[in-house]
């Protein structure tokens, strides 16, 4: 697969992304801008065809709950609308309380209105009364004895076997097990089981033995997402000049299905190949096997040069550039996990009205700035999807070190009170709790965080970043 643009910020970057401000350096080596439209690794529906998930427009689901049609006679309720389920029905029949019997009409002996057949006629009357009336006693009887068959008969039908004393200990839900998703299919806010802001969830096997090498050798690892489908983890390494990150995804079990590795330093290329090397063996040797990480040792000594290097795990993309290493593969018969489609409720016109309110400029719509101290600059910019929220969301400050701390504090705080959407109060919670000075990466409520500082001597900045997560190898 192929691999992205580079970062927002480096000016006249292939793929017509965004200039970054004043040609300042980038949020961050490992950030690229999406084009119009939708994430990266992540495919918008096309024109015409009904998102995933959803019935096709103008057609009414099976047995949904669209109402009564114009025109039409009243039908007889429909079911349920989906995600609904009505209460079971109780069985055909009702039971009849065991000490009740249902009122009967009189009997044979309560005849209504004249005599009684079998009284005689009064005087000087007929004696045939008499001769019939063993006749009308033995009919009356039979008929009692047929009743009474009749009813042992209902009861043991209608009774049936003795109801059982307690209830069922299991149930079957038909709720689905999947997260909520977006109209356009993918999987909205955070999936089911992601770990607390910047921390892990649970890993075993390949995983668990890949993330306790790479914490020992300096790594901060968070989860962007770790459930029932899998899981999603980043380490990543800012060690002054140095950047390294090593992303990898895995099943419930552990065993690692992609993975994607990054070394990068500006000021020393032997250094970016050693941070490389350290990070492949730490998730390698256990995963590939030592005898395929060999091969793409070999394919990175053999010079700066993009190739494919063939494995028995998989094939692997390597890219080296020299000062900038990256290998991204995956198993074989294996696809990578669907991410998370973020963006915030903020449209990239609301971030503008808010920050020129508090006296930003905003001349090109994208990039809202106000001076620092004399040469400094305070920055804000906002990417989204045509229509939609802000998807890149990038605070900024630079200028002398005397005016950085404040300069960063006010810019990160006017940035945050113009974003709007669920995930804003743990993005600033996260950020808050770094304000040491340090460079931090992680994953919170499925965004990818960066704070970039760099003071050198007399100057310096400090970078605040949210954007949604990509993954191509």
């Amino acid at each position: 697969m192929t691999t992205p643009p580079q970062g927002p910020w480096s000016p006249g970057q292939p793929g017509g992304q965004p200039g970054g401000p004043n040609g300042e350096n980038q949020g961050g080596w490992g950030q690229q801008q999406p084009g119009q439209g939708g994430g990266w690794g992540q495919r918008p529906p096309q024109q015409g065809q009904p998102p995933q998930g959803q019935p096709p427009q103008g057609t009414p689901p099976q047995g949904g709950g669209w109402g009564q049609q114009p025109g039409q006679p009243p039908q007889q309720p429909g079911q349920t609308g989906w995600g609904q389920q009505t209460p079971p029905q109780t069985g055909g029949y009702q039971q009849q309380p065991w000490g009740q019997k249902p009122q009967q009409q009189a009997g044979w002996h309560q005849q209504q209105g004249g005599q009684q057949p079998w009284q005689p006629n009064g005087p000087g009357g007929s004696g045939g009364g008499k001769d019939k009336m063993p006749l009308f006693i033995g009919g009356g009887i039979v008929g009692i004895l047929l009743i009474g068959l009749l009813v042992f008969v209902g009861i043991k039908a209608l009774g049936g076997d003795d109801e059982p004393t307690t209830q069922p200990t299991t149930t079957t839900s038909t709720e689905p097990t999947t997260g909520p998703e977006s109209p356009n299919g993918d999987p909205t806010g955070d999936p089911t089981g992601a770990p607390p802001a910047g921390e892990l969830g649970n890993a075993t096997g390949q995983a668990k033995t890949a993330t306790d090498k790479l914490q020992a050798d300096g790594y901060q690892c968070s989860d962007l997402f770790n459930g029932a489908q899998g899981a999603h983890r980043g380490c990543f390494k800012l060690d002054g000049a140095s950047e390294a990150e090593t992303v990898f995804q895995f099943q419930p079990d552990g065993t690692i299905l992609a993975v994607l590795i990054k070394s990068s330093n500006d000021d020393n290329v032997n250094n970016a190949a050693v941070t490389f090397d350290a990070a492949l063996q730490a998730i390698g040797n256990d995963t590939f096997g030592g005898s395929e990480v060999a091969k793409v040792q070999q394919a990175v000594k053999n010079g700066q040069k993009s190739q494919k290097v063939g494995s028995t795990w998989g094939e692997f993309s390597l890219r080296n550039n020299g000062d900038n290493i990256q290998v991204g593969g995956k198993k074989s018969g294996a696809d990578e996990l669907d991410l998370p489609r973020k963006e915030f409720q903020t449209t990239q016109a609301a971030m503008v009205a808010g920050l020129k309110a508090k006296k930003y400029d905003c001349r090109n719509g994208i990039t809202c700035r106000k001076t620092l101290g004399k040469y400094g600059s305070q920055s804000i910019y906002g990417f989204a999807s045509q229509g939609g929220g802000l998807r890149s969301f990038q605070m900024r400050a630079s200028g002398d070190t005397a005016d950085l701390k404040a300069g960063s504090a006010a810019v990160v705080a006017d940035g945050l009170a113009v974003l709007q959407g669920p995930d804003v109060a743990a993005l600033k919670a996260f950020v808050q709790a770094r304000n040491d000075g340090k460079s931090y990466t992680g994953y919170v409520s499925g965004w990818r965080v960066e704070i970039l500082t760099d003071t050198r001597e007399s100057y310096g900045s400090q970078t605040v970043e949210f954007t949604y997560e990509s993954f191509y190898v």
